[in-house]
């Protein structure tokens, strides 16, 4: 019969080796992680957890408080503000929807309906964050709106178009009667005008 880990089941249900170790020492069994999980559920998950250095409690939005299943990493700042709001609104909504799946896949019929009210909350504050961080990357320039993109891109590529069909036309008589390097010399001229001219269309 295996014989799990204070880490394997310290990992499995989110929380320290420390707090594993006294729900063992309580008879929480540790023959497998699905046995070890009921005997959680039946017995420690009511109790507030015993070790406050490593166990948080988290509020999502106004739903109710969920306890240490839902333990977040500690997120490293970056110091973009935005960009943490938007880290820790990734973090909320995927521990939410995953403790939503564990209480379906448990069958628990009381914690099913609170958690996925809490889940779709975490989910819409997580689109808000993005679309507040992804207005704001666009504010800074750093993205630009697809549309803006395609426009842009057509403005140069239709310029560049129009300039090589006029070409021809333009130098035929130029090029009478000169050698097959002063052609080439002129074409060169020609079309690297046309280039730069066409790159003025992608100046912000």
């Amino acid at each position: 019969m295996p014989n799990l880990s204070l880490a394997q089941i310290a990992k499995d249900w989110g929380t320290s080796r420390t707090y594993v170790h006294q729900c063992v020492a309580k008879g929480c069994p540790k023959t497998t992680l699905q046995e070890a999980r009921i005997w959680r559920d039946q017995n420690a998950r009511s109790k507030a957890p015993t070790d406050p250095a490593h166990v948080k409690v988290a509020t999502l939005g106004n739903g109710p408080k969920i306890k240490k299943k839902a333990v977040f990493s500690e997120t490293v700042k970056t110091g973009d503000t935005l960009l943490d709001f938007l880290t820790e609104a990734v973090e909320r909504a995927e521990v939410a929807h995953r403790l939503a799946k564990e209480a379906m896949v448990e069958e628990k019929d009381a914690l099913i309906a609170a958690r996925l009210s809490v889940a779709n909350k975490a989910s819409d504050q997580r689109m808000k964050a993005e679309v507040q961080y992804r207005q704001e990357m666009e504010r800074r320039r750093d993205l630009i709106p697809l549309n803006s993109a395609q426009d842009m891109a057509l403005r140069g590529f239709s310029k560049l178009l129009n300039s090589l069909q006029r070409l021809p036309q333009q130098i035929a008589q130029r090029l009478a009667n000169r050698t097959a390097l002063e052609i080439s010399d002129t074409l060169t001229v020609e079309v690297n005008a046309i280039i730069a001219d066409s790159r003025k269309a992608y100046e912000l």
